[in-house]
C-alpha cells in the first residue's frame, strides 16, 4: 500500500475472493464473512472490525474499500496493517489479507513574527538588554496553509526555556509570549529555538536559526548622548565640584552603582599639550540620589590649564565619556583709592592715601597680606598693611617747585601670592609754594618785581631827563624859587668871581713856587664865602 497522510488522503483498496491451489480459481463471490481489521505496529487491533460484505463491486467476486486516514486513530508517523479476513462454508478459512502502510504526519510550517502578526523580514534582529519584546508564532499546514490548534510550543536558549501558548486574539493558530532580554547577564548574539509538536503532525521549525543580537542599552550624560564636553573657569584657591548624571534614554531614569567612574587630570602647557608626569587619576563618588561627582580638590590645584577625562560605565550600558577643560585663573583685587589717579598735593607737602582690597570673587572679603609699594622718582616707598585689607602710604614730601607747578608720574604695584599683579598710574601734581592760600610766591614775586622795574624806569628816566638839563638853568630855577619865596640864595647857587676862579684854576702852580694868589690878588681878606667845589659847566650847549 505505501505511505499515507493523515487527513489528506483517501486510501482504496481493491481485492477479490477467490479458492487457492487451483489451476483454475474459483471465484467465491458470495462469502458468509469478509471484515477488515487495523492493526498497529504491534498488531494490537484499532478499533472495530469493518464488515466489507456490502462492498461487493461485482459479480465476480471483487470488493473495493476506501476510507481516509483522518477517519481512523492513526497517528501520523506510525506503521500499521489491514488485516482482510474471509470465511464461507464449506472451504477451510483463508489466510488473512495483511497490507502494511505508514502514516505520515501533516507538513508544517512555523512562522515568526512581531506583536503585531507581521513576519519579521529577518530572522536576526537587535533588542536592548533588559527590555520586553513581543515575539507571536504562526503553526499551519504547510499544503492547505490552515491554522494548527491546540499545538504545544516551547522556545528555549541558552538563559532557558519556556511554553508559548494561543493568542486567541490574534485567531486560530496564532501563540504568543513576551521574551524578556534582561535575563541575560551579558549582551551578545543569542539563537533561540522554537519547536511546535501537535499529534499527527509534523514537528513545526522556523526556516532558520532565530538569532538575537542584545545591546547595550543607550544612555546619557548629562544631555548628551555622545561625548560631553565641559568648560569651567574658577580662580585659584576656589574648590568647585563636577556633577554629572549618567541617564538610561529609554526610561530616562539614573543609571545607580556604575561599574566604573573614574577620572584622570592632567596639566596642560601653553601649547595645551598635557605635561609629561603632571597628572592625577582618581574615582568619582556617587551620592545617595545617584549622580556621580567630580572632586578634584581644586583649591589646592595651582593655576593654569587642565583637561580631565570622565569615564561612567556599567555592564550592559552604553559607556560614557565627558572631556572637561578646566581653567583656574589667579585671582583678581579690587581696589578703592582714597585718592584719584590725577591728585594735587603742596608745594613740600606729604603725599598721604590709603588702599582698600577686596576679593570680589571670595564675597569681596578684605585680602590681608598684600605686598603694596609706590615707585616715584624712581623711589620705591613700600605701604603699610594695616591687618584690615587697607594699607597706608605716606611721603613726607615729594618737591618744592617755585617757578611753575610740576606733575610727578608714580606707579602703585599690588601683588599677592595666587593674585593678579595689577599697576595703577598716579599722577601727583605739586603745586607752587604759597604766600597764601591760593595766591603762589612765584606769581607776588613777579608781581613785585614788576612794580619794582617800572618804578626804577620812571626814577631813572626822571634822572637821566634832570641830568640833561644844564648846570646854570638847574640853579638859576632854583635861585627864582627863592626869591619868589622870599628866602635866601644858597652860596651854592652862587658862580665864583674872576679872581676866585684864577685862584681854582692856577692856585697850585704859584703854590709850587712858594706863592698865594689869595694874596697876591687880596682874597684872603674879602672872602666872605667859600668859592664852589667846581666851576665846571655840565649839561647842554648853552
Amino acid at each position: 500500500l505505501g505511505d499515507v497522510y493523515k487527513r489528506q488522503d483517501n486510501v482504496s483498496i481493491l481485492f477479490n475472493y477467490t479458492t487457492q491451489y487451483q489451476s483454475n480459481p474459483e471465484v467465491l463471490d458470495d462469502p458468509d464473512t469478509l471484515y477488515l481489521q487495523f492493526r498497529d505496529e504491534s498488531f494490537n487491533p484499532i478499533g472495530t472490525p469493518i464488515n466489507l460484505l456490502n462492498f461487493n463491486i461485482s459479480l465476480i467476486g471483487e470488493y473495493s474499500y476506501t476510507f481516509n486516514s483522518s477517519q481512523f486513530s492513526f497517528i501520523g508517523g506510525q506503521s500499521y496493517y489491514m488485516n482482510i479476513y474471509a470465511g464461507k462454508t464449506d472451504y477451510n478459512p483463508a489466510f488473512p489479507l495483511t497490507i502494511p502502510f505508514k502514516v505520515l504526519a501533516v507538513t508544517t510550517d512555523l512562522t515568526i513574527c512581531n506583536s503585531s502578526g507581521n513576519e519579521f523580514p529577518s530572522y536576526t534582529i537587535s533588542e536592548y538588554w533588559n527590555t520586553t519584546l513581543g515575539i507571536t508564532l504562526y503553526y499551519t499546514e504547510s499544503v492547505s496553509s490552515a491554522p494548527i490548534t491546540d499545538a504545544y510550543i516551547t522556545f528555549s536558549w541558552f538563559y532557558g526555556s519556556g511554553q508559548v501558548l494561543p493568542d486567541v486574539t490574534k485567531g486560530a493558530g496564532y501563540y504568543s509570549f513576551y521574551f524578556d532580554t534582561g535575563n541575560t547577564s551579558e549582551v551578545g548574539a543569542y539563537t533561540i529555538t522554537f519547536l511546535a509538536t501537535k499529534q499527527n503532525y509534523s514537528n513545526g521549525v522556523p526556516m532558520s536559526n532565530f538569532i538575537m543580537n542584545i545591546i547595550n542599552r543607550p544612555t546619557m550624560l548629562d544631555t548628551s548622548a555622545t561625548v560631553l564636553y565641559v568648560s569651567q573657569k574658577i580662580y585659584v584657591q576656589e574648590a568647585y565640584n563636577f556633577t554629572f548624571e549618567y541617564i538610561d534614554f529609554l526610561t530616562s531614569n539614573l543609571i545607580e552603582n556604575a561599574d566604573e567612574m573614574s577620572f584622570v587630570l592632567q596639566k596642560l602647557d601653553a601649547e595645551g599639550l598635557p605635561i609629561p608626569g603632571i597628572s592625577i587619576s582618581g574615582t568619582l563618588i556617587e551620592t545617595i540620589n545617584h549622580r556621580y561627582v567630580l572632586d578634584l580638590n581644586t583649591e589646592t590645584l595651582a593655576y593654569g590649564e587642565y583637561s580631565i577625562v570622565v569615564t561612567l560605565k556599567k555592564d550592559n550600558y552604553e559607556f560614557r565619556v565627558s572631556i572637561v577643560s578646566l581653567t583656574i585663573n589667579k585671582r583678581v583685587f579690587t581696589e578703592v583709592l582714597s585718592i584719584s589717579t590725577l591728585t594735587e598735593i603742596d608745594s613740600g607737602g606729604a603725599l598721604q592715601f590709603q588702599v582698600t582690597l577686596t576679593d570680589p570673587n571670595n564675597n569681596s572679603v578684605p585680602v590681608i597680606g598684600a605686598t603694596l609699594y609706590f615707585t616715584i622718582q624712581g623711589t620705591r616707598h613700600d605701604l603699610t598693611d594695616n591687618g584690615d585689607g587697607t594699607y597706608s602710604l605716606n611721603i613726607a614730601s615729594i618737591a618744592e617747585p617755585f617757578f611753575l607747578p610740576e606733575p610727578y608720574r608714580g606707579i602703585l604695584t599690588i601683588e599677592k601670592a595666587n593674585f593678579t599683579t595689577i599697576e595703577i598710574s598716579i599722577t601727583v601734581n605739586v603745586k607752587m609754594t604759597e604766600i597764601f592760600p591760593g595766591f603762589p610766591m612765584f606769581y607776588f614775586l613777579m608781581i613785585l618785581g614788576a612794580i619794582v622795574a617800572v618804578a626804577g624806569s620812571l626814577v631813572a628816566y626822571r634822572t637821566i631827563q634832570q641830568a640833561r638839563i644844564p648846570t646854570f638853568v638847574k640853579k638859576a630855577r632854583q635861585m627864582s624859587k627863592n626869591i619868589k619865596g622870599k628866602k635866601s640864595i644858597s652860596d651854592s647857587l652862587l658862580y665864583p668871581s674872576k679872581d676866585e676862579f684864577i685862584v681854582k684854576k692856577l692856585g697850585d702852580r704859584w703854590e709850587m713856587l712858594g706863592l698865594s694868589l689869595d694874596e697876591i690878588l687880596g682874597l684872603d681878606a674879602i672872602k666872605k664865602k667859600k668859592l664852589p667845589e667846581t666851576t665846571d659847566l655840565k649839561g647842554g650847549n648853552v
